[in-house]
């Protein structure tokens, strides 16, 4: 949904342009009214969780307001319309759609996604431990005293607190992971998620 909103506002930047230079004056209310919607849109996506604002969108969403704060100075200015100089009008315009397109390539990189949500009862708690191998050295350093480091992160079942001990010292089933070639130890994050959210611990191993 997100990249379709943003393909959306590039194609209607392409039109602006086309139908301005068409009709020979500059079109700041449309300008702003397409602007204007896009906020409004991506406001009420966010409200209803379809998207998120983050990162991602923040610099586009302020480019936005910005260009709608000229636009309304335009349209209120007590002035008749501006008529185009064609070359200068297309050179500008273009600058701001490479502009556009800039603030938009997290968007489409980092596409957006819903988290997936543990099936199971479990609240889950996640930790990370660098253990180190003092009776192996490090074979890809040459430093002397440089030993062999290994990373694991555990994700298991949060316990209440206020149960009895034995509850609280219960023993779940232990699940180790071995990411792929290329990969890392959160690779298969909503899967360990799952599995310790219905009361299994999940051992991933970085290598």
């Amino acid at each position: 949904m997100g990249i379709m909103l943003v393909l959306a506002l590039l194609l209607s930047q392409v039109f602006v342009i086309i139908y301005s230079v068409k009709i020979g004056y500059k079109q700041p209310k449309l300008q702003l009214d397409i602007n204007a919607a896009f906020i409004i849109i991506t406001l009420i996506l966010a409200i209803a969780k379809i998207i998120s604002i983050d990162l991602r969108i923040i610099p586009l969403l302020v480019l936005l307001f910005i260009q709608i704060l000229f636009n309304a100075k335009s349209i209120f200015k007590p002035t008749t319309p501006e008529k185009l100089r064609l070359k200068k009008y297309i050179f500008l315009r273009f600058l701001r759609l490479l502009l556009y397109f800039v603030f938009t390539i997290p968007i489409l990189i980092f596409p957006y996604y819903k988290p997936i949500v543990p099936t199971g009862d479990f609240q889950v708690l996640t930790s990370i431990y660098t253990w180190e191998d003092r009776s192996r050295y490090e074979s890809f350093t040459e430093a002397p005293n440089d030993y062999r480091n290994i990373t694991v992160q555990f994700w298991y079942p949060k316990t209440n607190t206020h149960e009895s001990t034995n509850n609280r010292n219960e023993k779940y089933p232990l699940i180790i992971f071995s990411h792929g070639l290329g990969t890392l130890r959160g690779s298969n994050l909503s899967c360990f998620k799952d599995l310790a959210s219905n009361g299994y611990v999940v051992c991933s191993i970085d290598h």
